[in-house]
């Protein structure tokens, strides 16, 4: 296993009971920096990457001198390569793969929307010799990504994946409709990482087959594809459907984050 995931394993980020709070925090960033003015001086997603670099810099401290961090053949930990992929998966590979979910984004969109993760990228210390700047260029970095690093799924990967995935999982002492109900959503989210990662590299994760819950995420095509519509066609819906998501994107969290915020704080001590 190489980077990003060896930092993730020793720092047990994303390992057991953490798993959940980890991602959350994550979707608080992704939050934090797509509000509205929120990049600006002060502003809730200025900060939150700031913060997030300072932790970067804290894991980076504690790991370099690790006995398990071979620097000579992993490099600095959370590298420039390693923010370069975060960076392109949350923007041109979204953006292209929404498309098959019935969503409508023009390259427009998605070049909007890298430009905004470059800007996050700079703030938490991204500093590329080259970034792409039209769709085109998305595809050509995805390519780079790919034969700059091979996937490589060890003992720590499979462990990652599968602790993620189990968070989805309902309580042990869940009963009744509870219990199916966590289940069934536990199924789903086994059919949506199939589809995001493809079969292969879904087996060789470690996580057990979904069967037809695979096409799960082809239900939203439909009204994605209907909302859309309206997004592009109808005066005022573009705002109206922005709001909504917004809005629930906050309360989502409010509910599941403590206190509706990220502390985005280093681990105690390492898993090993």
């Amino acid at each position: 296993m190489r980077q990003p995931d060896r930092p993730l394993a020793l720092t047990g980020a994303y390992t057991g009971n953490s798993a959940f709070t980890r991602f959350l925090e994550t979707c608080r960033l992704w939050t934090d920096t797509t509000e509205p003015g929120a990049m600006r001086p002060g502003g809730v997603g200025r900060r939150s990457a700031v913060m997030v670099r300072v932790l970067h810099s804290i894991i980076r401290h504690t790991l370099l001198p690790h006995p398990e961090w071979d620097r000579a053949d992993l490099g600095v930990p959370i590298s420039q390569l390693g923010m370069f992929q975060t960076l392109i998966a949350s923007s041109h590979f979204p953006g292209q793969q929404l498309k098959a979910l019935g969503y409508r984004p023009a390259d427009e969109d998605i070049v909007a929307m890298m430009h905004h993760w470059r800007y996050v990228g700079h703030l938490m210390g991204f500093e590329p010799p080259w970034y792409p700047e039209t769709a085109t260029d998305g595809f050509r970095a995805q390519l780079l990504i790919a034969l700059a690093e091979e996937p490589d799924f060890g003992p720590d990967s499979v462990e990652l994946c599968r602790s993620f995935m189990n968070t989805y999982l309902p309580p042990k002492d869940a009963r009744g409709l509870r219990r199916v109900s966590g289940n069934l959503r536990h199924q789903a989210q086994l059919g949506h990482a199939m589809f995001y990662l493809g079969p292969e590299l879904h087996k060789a994760s470690g996580l057990p087959d979904p069967g037809l819950w695979r096409y799960a995420p082809l239900a939203r095509v439909v009204p994605n594809l209907a909302r859309e519509t309206a997004r592009r066609k109808i005066p005022g819906a573009a705002g109206w459907i922005d709001h909504a998501h917004r809005t629930a994107r906050q309360e989502f969290l409010l509910k599941n984050l403590e206190g509706g915020e990220a502390k985005f704080q280093p681990v105690d001590k390492l898993t090993r």
